[in-house]
């Protein structure tokens, strides 16, 4: 093959991979936005360093991300983008947007099929394990989210029955105090100390695991 030919030949093939370069560019972008966005609307507060480096990290993102944002990711980018360009004394604290109830729902149904499973297996769990099992079916939470969503987990719950999130209340040192809100959620009694709240839980759990070990 003449160098000419080789050369022809090198140029449409560096046309034909162009598109699909740029597509995978773009995709890489999109990954890379949506983490950014996840990392700076968790509840874990980050520095005054790291953010206005996450801020730059998304403009370029969505730069090359062209319209493969969502609109809603769109606004969300819009708003750090354009906060971080406002002077310091101007700026206002950035919320996390609120889970809106069904994607609530949607996980307390999922976080119940997970329970169950740790019930039969006659042992107990943590948010970080149900996180790693569910995946995408559980989004990030505030702690008062996680509270919410482990009550509508035990709506479901019939009263003869004991609830389910006794298993990750008692597994998860981050949980166990919000036993007492999801008990009192529910209609009954509550705990007042701590040591009570334990020995309920304690009992609780007993009466799960039996429960669910003949099912």
């Amino acid at each position: 093959m003449s160098v000419v030919a080789s050369a022809q030949k090198s140029g449409s093939t560096a046309v034909r991979q162009g598109p699909r370069q740029e597509r995978q560019s773009r995709r890489t972008a999109i990954r890379q936005a949506r983490n950014i966005l996840d990392r700076l609307t968790l509840p874990v507060p980050l520095t005054d360093a790291e953010i206005p480096e996450l801020v730059r990290e998304l403009t370029e993102a969505v730069d090359r991300a062209g319209n493969g944002l969502t609109p809603s990711e769109q606004r969300r980018a819009r708003s750090w983008i354009e906060r971080s360009a406002q002077p310091e004394a101007a700026r206002i604290p950035f919320e996390r947007e609120a889970l809106m109830p069904e994607s609530l729902r949607s996980a307390a149904t999922a976080i119940r099929g997970s329970l169950k499973k740790t019930a039969r297996e006659q042992t107990t769990t943590t948010w970080a394990t149900l996180k790693r099992q569910l995946g995408s079916a559980l989004p990030r939470m505030t702690a008062d989210e996680r509270v919410s969503v482990l009550i509508l987990v035990d709506q479901q719950t019939p009263q003869d029955q004991p609830l389910l999130s006794s298993l990750i209340a008692a597994g998860d040192p981050s949980l166990t105090s919000s036993y007492r809100e999801i008990v009192s959620a529910l209609g009954l009694d509550a705990p007042e100390g701590d040591d009570e709240l334990r020995d309920v839980l304690e009992a609780d759990v007993q009466q799960v695991h039996f429960h669910w070990s003949h099912l």
